[in-house]
């Protein structure tokens, strides 16, 4: 999947994907369009060329067991 003219901004808080558009959500990077979902859980990690990735670890909301 390849994305063009957006931006992203990583700081102490976590990484933001935004683009220099309207902000109209077509615009934008669309979760939909991605196999990722809100929630997922990731970890920073390093590949064997030492670029950052994050690696999914979980996948949506953590789930509480009832009983």
């Amino acid at each position: 999947m390849l994305y063009a003219d957006y931006l992203f901004q990583i700081d102490e808080n976590g990484l933001l994907m935004y683009n220099r558009g309207d902000d109209s959500p077509l615009d934008m990077v669309q979760i939909e369009k991605t196999p990722l979902n809100v929630g997922d859980k990731f970890e920073l990690k390093l590949d064997e060329h030492g670029r950052m990735f994050f690696k999914r670890i979980g996948y949506g909301p953590d789930q509480l067991e009832l009983f």
